[in-house]
């Protein structure tokens, strides 16, 4: 039971998928590169173009069909202006306009062929036109063709075809393009007239004249043949007396020229030697000017260098000269400054020292070291000085002198 349910649950999920491919295949409808696809609403265009996709909506009418060039071949009997009846054959492309209205009126008047449902009788998906829509549209070109012919005589039918084809142009186009209908292109291929034996007189009338205008143009061309001999004979002979002239002309000319470089080479010679005359001068006055300015140039060396000795000296003595005077001032400034120094020492001070210089003066003479003076008693120390300088005297040696210095220091 559970295996025929999920049978039938399967069938059934089968028929609402293809259901729903069905129906999104149906509103969605895809145009190929080379196919028109046109929407129709309410009887009026809504939209068109080529290889377009467009959605199916309620109410809308589509319709796809080739956007190709289709080829209809005419086979015509007509008449000529002179009443001839010929056989005119040829064909011509056409395609469906690309005006925007273009193809909405194709399809109203030309009954193409809707590729959506296609007629039984369309033989291939790239034709507009079935066969009897095809036949219809040979009529309404041969009509064309035998309305055209009728305005012209069998010789310009059968000579001048580019007028022919011009005016079948211009009529197919007339008559076609309020139907939507685009003519590209005209080609006639033959145009043969009806009656046999007329076409036989006429390529015997057409023999005679070729052969006669064969002859003429043959005799023509001898002609032209021999005034081009004739000509080229004349201007060869006019070429080389001409060529000749210039020849002469060319050689006196190098004549003159030759002689104009030969004065030319002589003044250039005689240039050059006043130049090497000129230069040799030139390098005497060079070479007087170099040893003058070196001379001159040793000379204010020297006179530079004597200079700079004056100078070094001069800058040498100042500076001696200004030592000097520093020392001096230095000196007397400190003379001044140890006269007023001792300008401030009291009485007792000053003698304190004088006898200390005394006693170093005194050890200095007599050699004696660490000397010192001692007051004792009364007298001054210039007396005890005098008092000892008369003892010294007599004494005879330097040895004798320190114990006495020594005697001295002790006491």
């Amino acid at each position: 039971m559970s295996s025929l349910f999920m049978t039938f649950f399967y069938l059934l999920t089968a028929l609402l998928g293809m259901g729903l491919f069905g129906i999104l295949k149906w509103l969605l409808v895809v145009a190929e590169p080379d196919e028109w696809l046109i929407r129709v609403r309410g009887g009026q265009l809504v939209e068109a173009g080529v290889g377009i996709t467009l959605w199916r909506w309620p109410g809308d009418s589509l319709a796809k069909f080739s956007s190709t060039h289709q080829r209809v071949a005419f086979c015509a009997e007509a008449l000529s202006s002179e009443r001839i009846r010929v056989e005119i054959r040829g064909f011509f492309f056409w395609t469906v306009s690309r005006d925007p209205e273009g193809p909405f009126r194709a399809f109203q008047n030309l009954g193409i062929a809707n590729l959506l449902s296609p007629p039984p009788e369309l033989k291939h998906p790239k034709h507009l036109l079935t066969t009897a829509q095809y036949r219809a549209f040979q009529q309404v070109v041969v009509s064309l063709v035998q309305r055209n012919s009728s305005k012209l005589r069998l010789g310009k039918l059968m000579e001048r075809q580019d007028e022919f084809i011009d005016g079948l142009g211009s009529m197919l186009r007339e008559s076609l393009e309020p139907l939507g209908v685009e003519v590209t292109q005209v080609q006639l291929l033959s145009v043969i007239p009806a009656d046999g034996d007329l076409l036989s007189k006429l390529s015997a009338g057409e023999k005679a004249r070729i052969q006669e205008e064969s002859a003429k143009v043959r005799l023509a061309t001898e002609e032209r043949i021999r005034q081009q001999e004739l000509k080229i004979a004349t201007r060869q002979a006019k070429e080389e007396a001409e060529a000749q002239r210039e020849k002469e002309l060319h050689q006196a000319k190098l004549e003159v020229e030759l002689e104009s470089r030969k004065s030319d080479l002589e003044e250039q010679k005689r240039a050059i030697e006043l130049r090497e005359l000129d230069g040799q001068h030139m390098l005497e006055e060079h070479k007087l000017q170099l040893r003058h300015d070196r001379e001159m140039l040793v000379e204010t060396f020297t006179s530079a260098r004597l200079e700079a000795q004056l100078q070094r000296r001069r800058q040498e003595t100042a500076f001696q000269m200004e030592k000097l005077q520093n020392e001096a001032e230095t000196t007397r400034i400190t003379r001044l400054a140890d006269l007023a120094v001792e300008e401030r020492k009291s009485p007792e001070v000053r003698k304190h020292e004088l006898g200390r210089f005394t006693a170093q003066k005194v050890a200095e003479t007599l050699r004696i070291g660490n000397a010192k003076w001692v007051s004792v008693g009364g007298d001054s120390p210039m007396a005890g000085l005098a008092a000892m300088l008369e003892g010294m005297r007599q004494l005879a040696g330097v040895s004798d002198a320190q114990e006495v210095g020594e005697g001295a220091r002790t006491q």
